[in-house]
């Protein structure tokens, strides 16, 4: 209990000190990103800027952008490494430049001086408004702003030639104060702005969110379903703080287990892998074995100690019995996912293997390598079934239809082609890009096909003719596509992070979602087609609105790193895996009385008076508490262990 007051006095004495704090640190901050990159590292922050810099990053990364994030952690490098090289100040040049350095700083401050002390003097709203900003998170601050729209004006215009009568608060600002000695003191009182009291819904999300950074998920989730029922009982109901309030819920209820090291991230290596449905995880761990971890517990299972450095090319089966694994000769070994006993071996390739997959029914095999073909394989016996030739360069990807009855493979010859799947007929051959052909894959129904390639375009194509339907473009390339079901809609990621969503049919773009300037890593619709998933370079995890084309929830905390993530339990739940070898699971709630429901089912005991009031809040509890019997599960923390 003391521990966490002074968890709470702390956070609370830093955002009080934070006005200030940021002042010096801007300063430095500025000062840091003007100069030239060989005078950098001697403006870095040390001694208590940095302590100060350090506590922020932790407690509020919010309120830094992610230039000032970098400039933080450079600081805190360039600590570990040892005290601070200076520039030599005896050279001429080094004279001059930090005499031309000072000279352009006060000339910088002096114009930041003139420009604040005009808004002061003409506009002091927008300095209260900047404030106000800064201060808060943006969902609470617009929160506050649609309240402070919303109050009713009860002002009546008084007659013509009346003098208006003052309030009282008029009254005792306006009345003359009397100094220590006796003497009416003259000097006109500060103005002081009202502060208007958030609404309880506002005021519980803002106090869950809290808990929820310093790892307290069991009080984030009970406050979190207070501000839920608070936002849904206003009236009008307040659905943005019901939104709110239905992210922190989800966050809350997110599970967090520990499976065990993992090899170290690679831009270029594949490492992890999920079963479908999330059933088990497949991963290099740090001994470089491949590992399985099913989702019924955290045991691993070695494939007896198969020493393996990538998973690029592998693939697994759809019962999750089966996964292969391209050799470094040439060939894919079929192991049992059970044991990781060897069941058959297959050889033919004469170059590395860069794509493989099972059909639907887990019987054939489909392969892509270098050697510029794509060969089928009986997936019980190993034994070669068909050579696709017709490829004049890579072949960089291959996957069945969903019926398993056409196989679809890009190559670095800059085409696409559609092939049978049992007899390795040439079917169609989709020509139309002026760059190298990345991907290939079916729609869910397998009536269309999309592409994306080097120079800049996702194609859509018919898959029964193989006839280009529609182009997308963007002016700065496309990184990576996926379509839903059906294909009538198309996700397409940026190199700056944007996503953009477009029809299928007309090729118009119906949705961009701005992204914040870290590429995409996978894209990718529910099977209903009602959310879009995304999971950045950085290990951000997104959902939006396909419909709306919005943010529907941030599920990573600050500081995590995910490096998969896969639709689990039917599509209700998204798992994902960390660079620290966790596994985190994160429930899908579209609505606010859906996420209400859910929790009070799992929710365990009730916060009692005393932790109540220790928190900022009223002793009495909830009504939903008072018959409320905890069913015994345990909230694991997704922030701290």
């Amino acid at each position: 209990m003391e521990s966490s007051n002074r968890q709470n006095i702390a956070t609370v004495r830093a955002k009080l000190e934070f006005p200030v704090w940021h002042r010096t640190f801007t300063k430095a901050y500025s000062a840091w990103s003007n100069a030239p990159s060989d005078l950098k590292t001697p403006l870095l922050l040390h001694g208590p800027a940095l302590s100060a810099a350090e506590s922020w990053l932790l407690d509020c990364p919010d309120k830094l952008s992610e230039s000032q994030k970098r400039f933080i952690v450079r600081s805190i490098a360039q600590r570990a490494k040892g005290p601070l090289d200076r520039p030599n100040l005896t050279s001429a040049a080094g004279t001059s430049r930090w005499k031309w350095r000072r000279n352009s700083d006060r000339s910088l401050w002096s114009l930041y001086a003139v420009i604040g002390l005009g808004l002061w003097f003409f506009s002091p709203d927008i300095i209260r408004d900047t404030l106000e900003r800064s201060l808060q998170p943006a969902d609470l601050y617009e929160a506050s702003r649609a309240q402070k729209a919303a109050l009713p004006q009860n002002k009546q215009t008084p007659p013509a030639g009346a003098v208006p009568e003052p309030s009282p608060e008029t009254q005792i600002a306006e009345a003359p104060q009397l100094a220590p000695h006796g003497d009416i003191d003259e000097t006109p009182p500060l103005y002081m702005p009202p502060v208007l009291p958030s609404s309880p819904a506002v005021r519980m999300a803002e106090l869950s969110r809290e808990q929820l950074a310093t790892g307290n998920s069991r009080a984030a989730l009970l406050l979190a379903i207070e501000a839920a029922e608070a936002a849904l009982a206003e009236q009008p109901a307040d659905e943005k703080t019901a939104s709110l309030a239905t992210s922190l819920i989800a966050r809350a209820m997110a599970t967090r287990e520990l499976l065990g090291a993992l090899a170290p991230r690679s831009a270029t290596a594949r490492t992890t892998m999920f079963c479908e449905d999330a059933r088990a995880v497949i991963a290099i761990s740090a001994d470089e074995q491949l590992s399985i971890w099913p989702s019924t517990g955290t045991r691993r299972n070695a494939t007896q100690a198969l020493p393996i450095q990538t998973l690029t090319g592998a693939a697994v089966d759809r019962d999750c019995r089966r996964i292969l694994v391209p050799n470094e000769d040439f060939d894919v070994e079929v192991r049992a996912i059970s044991g990781g006993r060897p069941t058959a071996r297959l050889n033919g390739h004469e170059a590395a293997v860069l794509s493989s997959s099972f059909s639907p029914d887990g019987t054939s095999i489909v392969t892509a390598s270098q050697d510029s073909t794509a060969r089928i394989w009986d997936a019980r016996t190993g034994r070669q079934r068909a050579v696709l030739s017709g490829h004049d360069w890579h072949v960089v990807a291959a996957e069945f239809s969903p019926d398993g009855r056409r196989i679809v493979t890009a190559s670095s010859d800059m085409t696409a082609r559609i092939w049978d799947g049992s007899s390795g007929r040439e079917i169609h051959v989709l020509k139309g890009n002026q760059g190298i052909v990345t991907s290939a894959s079916f729609s869910g129904d397998g009536m269309r096909v999309l592409t994306t390639s080097w120079d800049g375009f996702a194609r859509l194509w018919e898959a029964t003719t193989g006839k280009l339907l529609q182009a997308f473009h963007q002016p700065d390339g496309i990184m990576i596509a996926s379509s839903n079901h059906d294909g009538q809609r198309i996700a397409t990621a940026m190199p700056d992070g944007s996503r953009h969503i477009w029809d299928g049919n007309s090729g118009a773009k119906l949705h961009t979602m701005p992204g914040e300037g870290d590429a995409m890593r996978t894209i990718k619709f529910t099977p209903d087609g009602r959310w879009l998933t995304t999971l950045s370079w950085t290990g951000r995890v997104e959902i939006f609105d396909a419909q709306a084309g919005t943010l529907f929830r941030t599920l990573t905390e600050p500081g995590q790193q995910v490096r998969n993530i896969q639709l689990g339990d039917a599509s209700r739940t998204l798992v994902g895996i960390t660079e620290d070898g966790h596994r985190l699971t994160w429930p899908l709630i579209e609505s606010p009385v859906e996420a209400i429901g859910e929790a009070k089912a799992i929710a365990p005991s009730c916060l009692t008076a005393n932790e109540r009031t220790t928190i900022g809040l009223e002793s009495g509890q909830p009504e939903w508490c008072l018959n409320h019997r905890p069913r015994g599960a345990a909230l694991q923390s997704i922030n701290r262990e």
